[in-house]
């Protein structure tokens, strides 16, 4: 089960526009807008065959809301207007959108309606949501956040040959030290480059950190290198 519990944490005022999101070949259309009637509905749009379809309908009605695709692949609505009158009527209520089964499902509320706000996908999952307006049209001073499914990190794909042996004096280098990675990443080496080692077998290491932490894990390799007398 997800733990959606919310914190409070923002110190600064803010009131902001809400923008929209998008899922594989999906497009996720806006949920209102400031100048529009609020709706319950939605639809989706199909990068392969250029066109739309209805989705399932959300519980309440919105306008100046957010959407965000959350690490499973659900999609998250927070707050928004509910109504179309001159009164201003922010909600609290949040839902979430399963692609597969193309339906929306209660999730937990916002700590106090708000509208207008901003929502940010945090590298463990979470999402912080922050500022907007609140019942009383004034701006939102507080953060909340959102307790969203953790990233599932993948494990980079490393590949180090063994290298050929190389003569007692000769300085680790390029030949010896040739790690690489399916991803963006740096390598670090153990012993580094340079270094002379005693004959015999010496274990070299590779530690590969990848430019995407959020998405991948941090990586190990090892070799046998000979050294010969």
């Amino acid at each position: 089960m997800i733990d959606s519990s919310f914190t409070d944490t923002f110190g600064g005022f803010r009131g902001d526009v809400p923008g929209n999101w998008h899922h594989g070949d999906d497009v996720f259309a806006p949920l209102g807008t400031p100048s529009l009637s609020p709706t319950a509905t939605s639809e989706l749009f199909n990068l392969s065959g250029l066109n739309w379809s209805p989705s399932g309908a959300m519980s309440t009605p919105r306008a100046g809301t957010t959407l965000t695709v959350l690490a499973d692949g659900t999609v998250l609505v927070l707050g928004g207007v509910n109504v179309s009158t001159d009164a201003f009527s922010p909600v609290a209520s949040g839902e979430l959108f399963n692609p597969a089964a193309r339906a929306w499902a209660p999730t937990t509320s916002l700590n106090a309606p708000r509208a207008f706000h901003t929502t940010t996908l945090l590298p463990n999952g979470d999402v912080l949501i922050t500022g907007g307006l609140d019942a009383a049209g004034n701006p939102v001073a507080t953060s909340e956040v959102y307790r969203g499914p953790p990233v599932q990190k993948t494990t980079p794909v490393l590949t180090w040959p063994t290298p050929a042996a190389i003569a007692h004096a000769t300085p680790l280098g390029s030949g010896q030290l040739n790690a690489t990675a399916n991803v963006p990443g740096t390598f670090t080496y153990s012993p580094p480059a340079g270094t002379l080692l005693a004959a015999g077998s010496e274990k070299l290491t590779a530690t590969f950190v990848p430019a995407d932490t959020v998405h991948y894990t941090t990586g190990i390799a090892t070799v046998t290198l000979t050294v010969t007398p």
